[in-house]
């Protein structure tokens, strides 16, 4: 979707492909189309057009409370990362002009970035598996018609928003894993 100033585009999947969604951002800077906010629930960007620039992107991890977000800001804005945005107070994005370390540049902090994401989404994921078994045991154990028939269509909404969410689950392990085998070696 496009108006003149203003462009929606589906994200690849951060938990596949985080690298090179950040690189497509800097294609599309370069181009004149800046990441502004999420949209379509997380899954895709918000874009405003302007000057076309180089910039970098780069993104975070970390679940913070109100107190501790302008001290994390902070530290971000002191190594030259501008934020962007942040998505349920939990991912945020950073812009910066190529040169900028980068936010991270060694396997422990890379593992302890992953490590934050990846606690985020335990919860979530035992939620959401937990709720799908017990929406399907209750459709499948239900007399009446109409329970039968909500707990059907509950089962398939759960069950659709928890794949992805054991897919993504699943690409952090798989991230985690191949770091440790990096540190290893």
């Amino acid at each position: 979707m496009r108006s003149k100033n203003k462009r929606f585009i589906i994200g690849k999947g951060l938990a596949f492909s985080e690298a090179g969604e950040m690189q497509y951002l800097s294609k599309l800077a370069a181009e004149g189309w800046f990441l502004e906010s999420h949209a379509f629930c997380g899954f895709g960007y918000r874009l405003c057009k302007g000057e076309k620039q180089d910039l970098q992107y780069c993104m975070d991890y970390q679940k913070l409370s109100k107190e501790d977000q302008e001290d994390y800001l902070e530290m971000f804005a002191a190594a030259g990362w501008k934020h962007v945005m942040s998505v349920g107070n939990i991912i945020h994005y950073f812009s910066a002009p190529p040169g900028i370390k980068p936010i991270y540049s060694d396997h422990s902090t890379l593992m302890e970035k992953y490590r934050k994401g990846k606690v985020n989404l335990d919860v979530s994921s035992i939620i959401f598996i937990l709720l799908t078994f017990l929406t399907c045991f209750i459709w499948k154990n239900t007399e009446m018609h109409i329970a039968q028939l909500m707990f059907r269509y509950m089962f398939y909404f759960f069950l659709v928003v928890t794949l992805p969410i054991i897919m993504t689950y699943l690409a952090f392990i798989l991230r985690l894993w191949r770091l440790r085998q990096l540190s290893n070696d």
